[in-house]
């Protein structure tokens, strides 16, 4: 029973733990800029295993290294390891213009969903000039290695459907179970109304079945899905925005565009769909399943274009548990969103204020913002990412150690960043909400007579510095005075990050004088004086006091100079043991000290 009971305390312990450093906001490891002199962008971050993370977006630069490039947006893979260096990269595309539109990385392979504008050329067979804007599958190896269109057939998903009638859709998968999910208009684009759409296809890009809500409708929809997440039974829920009304379907309708969710099983039965926002506009561009439902975000705008994040969540039924919204008075938008590995919820986007919810911005340029709210929609902390330009943020990935890897694109070439480019390079950016390391100091632990000595701290972590109580601010410090040395990590930016201090106890050590214990003043040039000998330590005037055996003076003078074994009447003092007093001033310490022995006098 006992033991049991210690196993409870100790779980418990560490469940406190692991949520105390969970709460505290989260400090920069290290951040990195990819691309080359044209407009280049991160749009989504995965993990590919616990040492390697898989990132994509768009390349437009030819001079950014990137293997495989074509011409204008080429979808843009790349492979870094959790220290930001690359292991892999490569582009998929042709004439025109490519976007990675999703992902899923498998046990041996990555698939992914390319919306491409280029089909009779570059990485695409030639197909039908006629065609346009498809929805591709492609497969490649986990290291990129592999040309991806030599990796496996590339495949179009809807090799029938015409620009202007037809398909605009993004790929997501999860757990084996493949998805398209977008809009569909059968009269053109430009036609107000649009069918949320979903398919569900196989590994090869069949159509296994597919869903246009509200087809029959009337007046007809204006349904659209910007985003989706496949749950682990290989459900599906959409999420985007609606304007339609005059349905019965949309009789919760709030304003001039909705929130909006769908939800189809696995099977492509409807389960529920719900309307939600105010009287303004709500859009959503991210979902994700957390502990007690769903959760969408996006952005919500008035009639002014004034816009906030807008957050809704609901329950397993479509039900809403709440909706928030968050920022200040410049405008905010999220991208993304996901559930933190202890159950919180994170969302990933951008903010220009400098007030309101924000807080620590750089400046009022659009910055990176990223959120830790609670399952209720509190905000735990907050961070902003960025510096005098601009900044967004696409993706973000806990790792479940208490470090989050945040992607987007960036303008600038300060603040956080150190590199840029040319205009907007792919971005990203590691967090951790760990303990900051302490250092560790090495010196010896003494000052031999007055000698300087260095003091080396450990190697912080990047992007911090160091904090002597010194004043000094190097990893390394030289001293020449006893005494408590102490120092830090530190962190100054968006918000001061220390760690705790390491203290080193310098101690005096120093034989500060050389005093003979016999001498021989027999006038041979050797020892024949009693004198305190020339060093480093002393080298203000000493005095030195000799007595007899009953306490007579018979000596007293410059300890430099010393006794000659005189007498003060110049007469020779006999052979014997002599007292002497010797006093001077510390160098160490400043203050005047005594110190007394035997001195032999030969004859």
């Amino acid at each position: 029973m006992k033991k049991i009971k210690l196993l409870i305390l100790y779980l418990l312990v560490c469940l406190f733990l692991n949520t105390q450093i969970r709460a505290q906001t989260p400090y920069i490891v290290w951040q990195k800029s990819f691309g080359g002199s044209e407009a280049d962008y991160f749009r989504q971050i995965n993990p590919i295993n616990n040492n390697s993370l898989l990132i994509t977006g768009n390349i437009r630069s030819n001079d950014a290294n990137v293997p495989n490039y074509h011409k204008y947006d080429d979808a843009w893979v790349l492979k870094i390891d959790t220290a930001g260096n690359t292991l892999a990269t490569t582009a998929i595309g042709g004439n025109k213009s490519e976007n990675i539109s999703g992902l899923i990385v498998e046990k041996n392979s990555i698939l992914l969903g390319v919306y491409a504008n280029s089909t009779t050329d570059g990485d695409f067979y030639a197909i039908p000039d006629t065609l346009r804007i498809l929805e591709w599958l492609v497969e490649t190896s986990l290291d990129l290695s592999i040309n991806p269109t030599k990796a496996m057939v590339t495949k179009p998903i809807h090799p029938n459907v015409f620009e202007p009638d037809g398909y605009r859709t993004s790929f997501k998968a999860n757990n084996n179970h493949y998805y398209l999910y977008g809009g569909y208009n059968n009269s053109g684009f430009n036609l107000p109304h649009e069918f949320a759409y979903i398919a569900k296809i196989n590994k090869q890009g069949a159509i296994l079945w597919e869903r246009k809500f509200n087809e029959t409708g009337f007046p007809m929809p204006y349904d659209y899905l910007t985003t989706a997440f496949v749950m682990p039974n290989g459900a599906i829920i959409g999420a985007g925005f609606t304007e339609s009304s005059g349905d019965s379907l949309y009789k919760d309708a709030h304003g001039k565009s909705d929130a909006f969710l769908l939800k189809y099983d696995v099977n492509g039965q409807y389960q529920w769909h719900g309307l939600f926002g105010t009287s303004g506009y709500e859009i959503l561009w991210g979902i994700s399943a957390f502990s007690k439902g769903v959760v969408g975000v996006g952005h919500s705008s008035n009639e002014l274009n004034e816009s906030q994040v807008y957050i809704v969540a609901v329950n397993h039924e479509g039900q809403m548990l709440w909706q928030k919204t968050y920022g200040g008075s410049s405008g905010e938008a999220a991208s993304y969103v996901c559930a933190d590995t202890d159950g919180g919820i994170l969302v990933v986007g951008n903010t220009s204020s400098t007030d309101g919810d924000v807080r620590n911005k750089f400046d009022n340029s659009a910055d990176i913002w990223v959120l830790k709210l609670d399952t209720e929609g509190n905000i735990v902390w907050q961070k902003t990412l960025g510096g005098s330009n601009s900044e967004n943020g696409k993706g973000i990935y806990p790792d479940g150690l208490g470090n989050y890897y945040v992607c987007g694109y960036a303008y600038s070439n300060d603040g956080h960043l150190t590199q840029n480019y040319g205009k907007s390079d792919g971005w990203v950016v590691k967090l951790s909400s760990l303990p900051i390391p302490k250092p560790t100091i090495t010196a010896l632990d003494s000052i031999i007579c007055l000698q300087p000595i260095t003091i080396t701290a450990s190697q912080a972590p990047a992007t911090f510095g160091y904090r002597w109580n010194t004043g000094d601010t190097t990893q390394t410090i030289i001293i020449n005075k006893p005494g408590a040395y102490q120092v830090n990590y530190i962190k100054w930016g968006d918000t001061l990050s220390i760690s705790k201090i390491t203290s080193i106890e310098i101690k005096p050590y120093c034989k500060q004088f050389a005093l003979p214990t016999a001498f021989s003043p027999n006038n041979d040039g050797i020892n024949d004086r009693f004198a305190l000998q020339q060093n480093q330590a002393i080298t203000q005037a000493a005095q030195l006091t000799i007595y007899n055996r009953w306490g007579q003076r018979v000596f007293s003078g410059n300890a430099f100079e010393g006794w000659s074994g005189a007498l003060p009447n110049n007469s020779p003092a006999p052979a014997g043991v002599y007292v002497y007093i010797l006093t001077y001033i510390n160098p160490l310490s400043g203050l005047t000290e005594t110190t007394k022995g035997n001195i032999t006098l030969l004859r």
